[in-house]
């Protein structure tokens, strides 16, 4: 569709990291630093759902390992690179490196029990849909 309209990609905004994460197979962000951070929280949470992840995130119970601070989503742009022009951003050295660099520097941790309990007192007063 889009070099049909002769676009170089989509772009796009999540506003959850639900949605960045799900977009994360085909969209790429323009930002190596947040793509190295995707990278990352993939690696550190492998083993929970997307659904755990979301929770975290909304519980604040994903923490910076380094700092234990609070992660918190970030909305940044991810784009579908369509055209050479735009994908040499990309597959660029300089790109590369940026990703890798936030990947090395960035864990994460999760306290998942105190997910659990803060999910179930923060339904207990909200909707899902508002989640």
């Amino acid at each position: 569709m889009g070099a049909d309209a002769a676009r170089d990609g989509f772009l796009k905004i999540a506003d959850h990291v639900h949605n960045a994460i799900i977009y994360a197979d085909i969209f790429m962000f323009v930002n190596p630093q947040r793509q190295g951070y995707l990278n990352a929280l993939h690696r550190d949470m492998e083993k929970y759902t997307l659904s755990d992840i979301a929770w975290g995130f909304l519980t604040e119970t994903i923490y910076d390992q380094k700092t234990g601070v609070a992660e918190k989503h970030i909305p940044a742009e991810q784009i579908l690179p369509l055209s050479d022009r735009l994908m040499e951003h990309f597959i660029s050295r300089t790109y590369a490196r940026g990703v890798q660099a936030a990947y090395e520097n960035k864990s994460f941790s999760f306290d998942y029990d105190k997910m659990l309990l803060r999910k179930t007192e923060w339904l207990k007063s909200n909707n899902l849909e508002d989640a």
